[in-house]
């Protein structure tokens, strides 16, 4: 009987003893300034008391202070009201009372029904938020999208003040070069004149020229200027290839794959015909419609461009403030928030996830194995190695471990009420909740730390510790207490700091490897925010491919048109008068050139009227001057009435005869 009561009286001292013995060594229980000052003996009890309590609460401040900085918008189960608890940390709700005040989201979704993954989670937290209203263009665009959009703002303002200028040097350097330039009066020496001139291939110079030429009613130039932008645009995308012995039908037929554009060149180049080489006058109307038609087709490029920018900048819009995803350490049963408060206190944390050998270097205070972290014989036996070298150890009993078989869960009751072991009496009246049942049972080398009471008053140990070697072990019932849910619950993040960490200069945390991914590709993408990436891919594809185009059969080689010769042009053009009944239009076009060719072979540089034409062309030709005056005269009439009516018959004879004389006078032109 006496030696029963000697060995209760022996594990008393021990419970008692212990804590102050090891508040010299291990990090984890830093030494009261009470405790640690032997040389004050003559100071007053109640002063010490005093001193300890005012050490606790600056600790505790400080705290604070940090769990305020680290809880930021990442740990959005904390402040999302939609967000939802997994079934796995479902224990973790205990803590809901106590962990409201900093976590609202928390405790709210502490009340709903638990989800199996993330991935479900994900899509019930989508089902419930409420419809967004569509972002301002300054709040909803990403960063890259801003700088794209404001650059390409900027960008767009240098270039109108850049083409207002050139644009106006342009001009003043036209009008001055029209003004200087001398006027030719062979017709001749004046189109050679403007073959030297160099040929205009930029587009938009070509449009701002038609437009010039327009406004100083010159109509036909203009309309040449706007026929040639439209050509060049087409030949700079690919879609015709511009030579000098190619027609307008030419490059009619070449567009025949593209209706569109086809349609818009057929219609310029019957203009501009109608013009040149038809009765039709250059009108302002005229030039509109083809400028028209011009425009809608170079101006198709820029617009798309534009689309595709607007489409780029309003998709790639982040998540209306809500700030990245969350990684899995920072969900509710997570280890990211212990972790970055250890970093605040000035530790260097580590984490060791999957297979290898763990990094015990020298210098390494506290290990931590938690969660269902898989380790091998080996480093368990390292692992007791560095705690006999005065390492701390803090093991997890959900690890599947063989550190230590002593210490096993007790009966599975709830914790009624946490609190500190009563030889921690500076740390006792804090706010704490166990999450989930939890009770050791451990032998009486093993001191408590924390300890829970049931509702009949029964205690039992939550947190257990022991001195192996020089170390110490540190044995929790499961990995809660050291959960993100944990650290914003009441005073639970200063009592494991304090009582378990203290101020180690590096912590090493044994992870167990997550597996965290979606149900579905689809999920995986929406989750990972590629969706607006590729949607902007396929979008940019398609463009392409409707401008491009696309096969959709076996392509063929196209039949390679051979080179037709003037002459072909020339009996093409006359079928169509023939097919018009137009001789007399004909006739009176022929009429006027071969006039003007008789003057210049048989009276050069000079002027006249038809009979002094006629008696030059009678003295070199040999004919009657009277039968040279009719034909002149026949064909100026028909130059002058160009659309009056006509007789084929006649008409062929006195063209004829006009060639004839032209024959006689200096050569055949091949009429």
């Amino acid at each position: 009987m006496i030696l029963r009561a000697l060995a209760v009286l022996v594990s008393l001292a021990l419970w008692v003893l212990a804590p102050a013995a090891l508040a010299q060594a291990p990090s984890w229980q830093p030494a009261p300034d009470a405790w640690a000052d032997d040389d004050e003996d003559d100071e007053e009890p109640f002063q010490a008391d005093l001193d300890r309590q005012r050490h606790v609460q600056a600790e505790k401040a400080e705290v604070e202070g940090d769990l305020a900085l680290v809880l930021d918008s990442r740990y959005r189960f904390c402040h999302d009201l939609e967000s939802r608890v997994l079934e796995g940390d479902a224990a973790l709700c205990d803590l809901k009372a106590i962990a409201k005040p900093r976590c609202p989201g928390f405790a709210e979704a502490c009340e709903k029904p638990f989800v199996e993954s993330l991935s479900q989670r994900r899509r019930a937290e989508r089902k419930e938020s409420p419809k967004l209203e569509l972002p301002k263009l300054s709040a909803g665009l990403g960063v890259v999208a801003k700088v794209l959009f404001w650059g390409m703002l900027l960008l767009l303002l240098v270039f109108l003040v850049w083409a207002i200028v050139k644009g106006a040097r342009s001009r003043e350097a036209a009008s001055v070069s029209e003004a200087d330039e001398p006027l030719a009066d062979d017709p001749e020496e004046a189109a050679s004149a403007a073959r030297r001139r160099r040929v205009e291939t930029d587009v938009e110079r070509l449009l701002r020229r038609a437009h010039a030429e327009a406004a100083q009613g010159r109509f036909e130039q203009a309309l040449a200027d706007a026929y040639a932008a439209l050509l060049r645009h087409l030949e700079g995308n690919g879609y015709i290839d511009m030579h000098p012995s190619r027609t307008n039908g030419e490059y009619a037929r070449g567009l025949r794959e593209h209706p569109a554009l086809r349609a818009a060149v057929e219609h310029s180049a019957r203009e501009i015909e109608a013009v040149q080489f038809g009765a039709r006058a250059p009108s302002a109307e005229r030039f509109r419609a083809v400028v028209e038609r011009v425009t809608a087709v170079v101006g198709r490029g820029a617009a798309l461009v534009l689309a595709l920018v607007l489409a780029l900048s309003t998709t790639a819009c982040d998540e209306l403030t809500r700030g990245p995803a969350p990684g899995p350490g920072d969900e509710a049963g997570g280890f990211s928030l212990l972790a970055r408060l250890l970093a605040q206190r000035g530790a260097v944390v580590k984490h060791h996830e999957g297979e290898g050998s763990l990094d015990l270097e020298a210098g390494l205070g506290v290990v931590v194995v938690h969660g269902q972290a898989d380790l091998p014989a080996a480093e368990w036996t390292r692992l007791r190695e560095f705690v006999d070298e005065g390492g701390t150890l803090i093991i997890a009993l959900d690890t599947d471990q063989s550190f230590t078989s002593e210490v096993t869960r007790g009966p599975s009751a709830r914790c009624e009420s946490l609190r500190a072991a009563p030889a921690y009496f500076d740390y006792q009246g804090l706010i704490l909740t166990a999450p989930g049942p939890g009770w050791l049972m451990a032998p009486n080398d093993h001191w408590p730390v924390l300890q829970c009471a049931a509702k009949d008053g029964t205690v039992w140990s939550h947190v257990v510790a022991s001195t192996v070697g020089e170390g110490s072990v540190v044995i929790l019932p499961g990995s809660g207490l050291l959960t993100n849910a944990s650290m914003v619950s009441g005073d639970h993040a200063f009592v494991l700091l304090e009582l378990l960490f203290g101020q180690p200069a590096s912590v090493l945390f044994v992870d167990a490897e997550e597996q965290v991914g979606e149900d579905s590709p689809l999920m995986a993408v929406a989750q990972g925010r590629l969706g607006p990436i590729l949607l902007q891919l396929f979008a940019l594809m398609a463009l392409f491919y409707w401008l491009r185009g696309k096969h959709f059969g076996r392509p063929r080689a196209l039949e390679v048109t051979r080179r037709r010769a003037f002459s072909e042009h020339v009996e093409a053009l006359g079928t169509q008068y023939h097919k018009a009944g137009a001789s007399r239009l004909a006739l009176g076009m022929y009429a006027g050139w071969a006039i003007e060719r008789l003057r210049e072979r048989v009276l050069p540089g000079k002027g006249g009227s038809l009979s002094a034409l006629a008696q030059a062309v009678a003295a070199r030709s040999g004919r009657a001057e009277g039968d040279v005056l009719r034909v002149l005269v026949e064909g100026d009439s028909a130059h002058k009435a160009l659309t009056a009516p006509g007789e084929p018959v006649e008409d062929h004879r006195i063209m004829r005869e006009l060639d004839g004389l032209l024959s006689e006078v200096g050569g055949s032109v091949g009429r």
